[in-house]
């Protein structure tokens, strides 16, 4: 267990009511402590800025990467709230107008906050700029100035805040530049939320952060920094078809459900949102549905070989593990039709493959159970079952090759379920029309020159 920098002992030198008091010997001297306990009060209704999206009274907290628009859409926010306008998805302001600070380090006060705030809709003449301290020696009656840093600054802060009671809106961008470690960050986002409480503001504060999607298609966040205090967490992420086209998607919202986003795109003007075109969180490019809509339609006849599905999600631009991904969350099973060389997997609603009578697996490829073999049916006819053929077993591979795709074989998976590796290479939407197949030992299974997708049967099952 780490240990403390120091010992509390219950000072009793002097009555001190029914408070418990602490005695603390520091090197500066002897310090008393005494805990602070609260009742907690009736659980406040939830108040907000943007009525689903942003709350009054708490930290927003918005991540991107580079050139991905968090300055645009902070003072756009900003401005909104300032000018009591209406909010991008057509919802009305709620709060009165205020006045907005910006504690900023990088831009231009003038050129670029102001300009930007101005086309946004904001007031200039209500916008305040915070950046550092005027500094002066009476000892050399020197001049200076030193950047503003939190969290040892944070006092100065809420002087502000006090002496210019208008101001309901705080703009930090980004909180990284005023923050020399994460640890003094992580410490500057539990004070700002509780900063944000007491004075009953918004508090808008960027980060630099890699937002993206990963290979099906949800939000993936690496950043340096732990902001898991904040409980309204934002990103923004570039469409990969469209780079033009900005994605502003729900991160963590903690006390309320994560509420759709809005696309966006930036121009002279900044900002331009796009009200009829909704965000999911859990989809923000749309491809779970749309797999899972190519899937509904490949099986809407029935039963379909998994080869023949591998081949038309490729089709439609999905990788096979997109399409199993799809498969799962759809309830859709696995059915073995044949013996031997001669037979598949198949894929089919549940219902459908328990009408077929055979072997149901689910789409994670394990089957329920083992198909009877025929009469004499081990590999070869004879009678000798697969697991006396020990490591003499032939495996026979379809190997689908692609042109595009010059990716070494990672795994040959485990599963005979659906025709490919449960960790395989991904997809590309040119596919052959027939397999190769090619036998060899398991042991020599070690490298191919373009695999896509594997099919692993063994030999006489």
């Amino acid at each position: 267990m780490p240990t403390a920098p120091y010992v509390l002992e219950i000072d009793d030198s002097q009555d001190s009511g029914d408070q418990l008091r602490h005695r603390v010997d520091t090197p500066a001297g002897p310090r008393i402590d005494v805990p602070r306990l609260k009742r907690l009060a009736t659980p406040k209704k939830s108040e907000w800025a943007w009525p689903g999206k942003i709350p009054l009274g708490t930290v927003t907290l918005i991540e991107g990467g580079p050139g991905s628009g968090k300055s645009f859409v902070a003072l756009d926010l900003a401005a909104r709230l300032n000018g009591a306008l209406g909010w991008p998805d057509g919802q009305k302001p709620v709060l009165p107008d205020a006045d907005v600070l910006v504690i900023c380090r990088n831009d231009h006060p003038s050129k670029t906050i102001s300009a930007r705030f101005q086309k946004a809709g904001g007031d200039p003449q209500r916008l305040h700029h915070f950046r550092e301290f005027g500094t002066y020696l009476p000892s050399d009656r020197q001049h200076g100035s030193r950047p503003f840093l939190f969290p040892f600054d944070l006092m100065a802060l809420e002087h502000i805040l006090e002496d210019h009671p208008a101001i309901g809106v705080i703009v930090i961008d980004p909180l990284s530049d005023f923050c020399e470690t994460p640890r003094q960050l992580r410490e500057t986002l539990f004070l700002l939320e509780d900063l944000a409480e007491r004075a009953n503001a918004v508090i808008l504060v960027t980060l630099p952060a890699d937002c993206r999607t990963d290979v099906q298609g949800r939000l993936k966040v690496k950043s340096r920094w732990a902001t898991d205090v904040v409980r309204c967490n934002w990103c923004l992420i570039t469409d990969p078809d469209n780079p033009k086209r900005r994605l502003f998607v729900a991160k963590r919202t903690n006390g309320f459900a994560e509420p759709d986003g809005l696309s966006f795109e930036l121009s002279d003007q900044g900002v331009v949102w796009d009200a009829d075109d909704p965000i999911d969180p859990d989809d923000p490019l749309g491809q779970l549905a749309g797999s899972e809509k190519c899937l509904e339609e490949i099986l809407s006849q029935g039963d379909v070989a998994a080869s023949q599905i591998f081949r038309q999600g490729a089709e439609c631009g999905f990788t096979p593990r997109e399409m199993r991904a799809a498969a799962k969350r759809l309830g859709i099973g696995t059915t073995r039709i044949g013996y031997g060389g001669d037979g598949h997997w198949a894929w089919a609603y549940a219902t459908e493959a328990r009408a077929a009578g055979e072997p149901e697996a689910s789409a994670t490829g394990e089957p329920q159970a083992d198909p009877p073999l025929p009469p004499g049916g081990g590999p070869g006819g004879g009678s000798e079952s697969l697991a006396d053929e020990g490591e003499n077993a032939i495996q026979e591979i379809a190997l689908w090759t692609t042109l595009e795709n010059t990716e070494s074989l990672r795994n040959t998976g485990e599963n005979e379920d659906a025709g490919e590796l449960q960790n395989g290479p991904a997809a590309t939407r040119d596919m052959p029309s027939e397999p190769a197949v090619v036998k060899m030992c398991p042991a020599g299974v070690t490298e191919h020159s373009s695999p896509l997708i594997i099919t692993n049967l063994i030999g006489g099952y």
